[in-house]
């Protein structure tokens, strides 16, 4: 079953604990799964990052996968009355689903990846909107886990601009 990752809130408590523990074992070298073997992930980045990309392309490969980086001026996602896009969300999502076996993308618009998932049959991942930084936030809560070994009853004070990642933290 197809599933996403565009909000935090996608994922259930028990599931971030779960996903905790197997990063914690990963980590720490008990485990070393290979989930992405033989996989093809694409990462569509509309918004350049070192780190993200960096830590994106080395996981997806630790992880027995190959990534392909394509830029906001390759593939152009839009709506499709919109002539400064190249690619409407129904068609990038049908192309890049028969290709591909997990997308990626780091761009502006929170609806667009919403629109995106809703028409890709592959999962699709958030790695920024301007709405949300769910990576982000879990990498974050991960390293609280590991030092507090809990994330409940846990208080955070966010000292910041009020956009994607605090959005992430209230959601």
């Amino acid at each position: 079953m197809k599933r996403d990752f565009l909000a935090v809130s996608d994922f259930s408590y028990k599931e971030v604990k779960e996903v905790f523990k197997l990063t914690g074992d990963m980590k720490k070298g008990r485990i070393k799964p290979q989930p992405l073997k033989n996989k093809a992930v694409v990462c569509i980045f509309h918004k350049p990052s070192l780190r993200t990309r960096i830590s994106l392309e080395v996981g997806i490969q630790q992880l027995g996968g190959r990534s392909l980086y394509i830029t906001g001026n390759e593939f152009k996602l839009g709506k499709k009355d919109d002539p400064e896009k190249r690619e409407w969300y129904y068609d990038g999502a049908e192309v890049l689903s028969r290709m591909i076996d997990l997308i990626v993308i780091r761009t502006f618009e929170h609806s667009g990846v919403e629109e995106l998932a809703k028409f890709a049959r592959v999962p699709v991942i958030n790695a920024l909107t301007d709405l949300y930084h769910p990576c982000q936030i879990l990498g974050d809560l991960f390293t609280i886990f590991e030092k507090k070994k809990r994330i409940e009853n846990v208080s955070i004070a966010f000292l910041g601009d009020g956009n994607n990642a605090c959005n992430s933290f209230m959601d």
